[in-house]
């Protein structure tokens, strides 16, 4: 098991003996917050796995690789890797190095981004903020493909497959820029449809299960895949609460640390509360961005992109469903891009 896992583990733990001796040390609210993403899990994410691991078994037979679609890719780059992007691609990648590729490195940030972190940010933001967000989501995306390729190559990926998986990726990245510059309002009304498409499909999938739960006629899939969908849920859970509980010490005993880091990246601490939010959830930091200044805006929508969930719940998916090689090129990849981004906002400001 990764050392950071066992770290949040081990803060959750701790987090649940403080919940049952009263409330010792502080940090049994941030337990509580952390089984209280269970249910929405659950619901969002429970129908959605089993029915990405039936669709990725039913397309790898009816669609063999032979036919030029990479399915697995097309699956990365608009689903997160908790939304189906992982299973279909571990049901239809040629090799472990193009599974982790496709189903954990591209799905856990452009695919992440479109389907999950754009729409619920423009929804949850008021309108007069979009433009600045729009901004600094350009200079996430712009460095994501460099990411990648860092990533790729952790994986054990060939120069030559590298580039031949880059390039559509590249390609959808550079549409992503034409569109978010020229037409953003025709953007991002796709984008918000599609989001509202999967949170509705999860719905859906979710009752599906329900009744197959308790009328075996009507059940879809084998107990042994819904299981399985539990356990991602359950091990998400913990690293959660561990997670945020670390998050609370971080803000509680590390205050002039932020000072100094909103002094050296010339931004408020409430954006570098934003930064860190978004280590585990960039919806975190919804809640603060009028409070930030404008460069501190731009910078946590261009980390969104790349860098968010990098310590959250997608972090322990990707360490429940993967081997360590693979995590280990998520948290590179990760880093590189929410990093890259952050130096992009920079150098930008300088310019203006």
């Amino acid at each position: 098991m990764n050392f950071l896992i066992l770290i949040f583990v081990f803060l959750a733990i701790l987090g649940a003996m403080d919940t049952v001796l009263g409330q010792k040390l502080g940090i049994a609210q941030q337990f509580l917050n952390g089984l209280d993403a269970m249910g929405k899990l659950c619901f969002s994410m429970c129908g959605i796995y089993c029915g990405a691991t039936l669709a990725g078994q039913f397309l790898a037979q009816k669609m063999p690789a032979e036919n030029g679609i990479n399915i697995p890719l097309l699956a990365g780059m608009l689903f997160s890797p908790d939304m189906g992007g992982s299973a279909v691609a571990k049901q239809m990648a040629n090799s472990p190095q193009l599974e982790w590729f496709s189903g954990v490195l591209v799905s856990s940030t452009l695919g992440c981004f479109i389907s999950f972190v754009l729409p619920i940010s423009l929804g949850g933001l008021e309108q007069k903020q979009h433009i600045v967000y729009l901004k600094g989501v350009s200079k996430g995306i712009a460095p994501l493909p460099i990411a990648l390729a860092v990533g790729g190559l952790v994986c054990g990926m060939s120069i030559g497959e590298l580039v031949l998986e880059l390039i559509p990726v590249t390609l959808l990245c550079v549409g992503l820029l034409v569109i978010l510059r020229f037409a953003p309002k025709i953007g991002l009304l796709v984008l918000k449809c599609f989001g509202v498409a999967m949170q509705i499909l999860g719905g859906v999938l979710f009752c599906a299960l329900a009744v197959g739960r308790f009328v075996p006629q009507l059940q879809w899939i084998e107990q042994g895949l819904f299981f399985e969908s539990l356990s991602v849920v359950f091990n998400i859970t913990i690293v959660v609460c561990g997670a945020l509980i670390a998050s609370a010490l971080l803000l509680r005993f590390a205050g002039s640390w932020i000072q100094k880091m909103a002094h050296l990246l010339n931004i408020n601490e409430y954006a570098v509360a934003g930064l860190l939010a978004s280590l585990i959830s960039s919806i975190s930091m919804l809640p603060m961005y009028n409070k930030m200044d404008d460069k501190g805006k731009q910078m946590n929508a261009a980390f969104g992109v790349a860098g968010a969930f990098i310590l959250g719940g997608q972090m322990a998916f990707v360490a429940d469903t993967s081997p360590s090689q693979a995590l280990t090129a998520f948290f590179i990849c990760k880093i590189i891009g929410g990093v890259l981004a952050i130096l992009m906002v920079l150098k930008s400001q300088e310019k203006e």
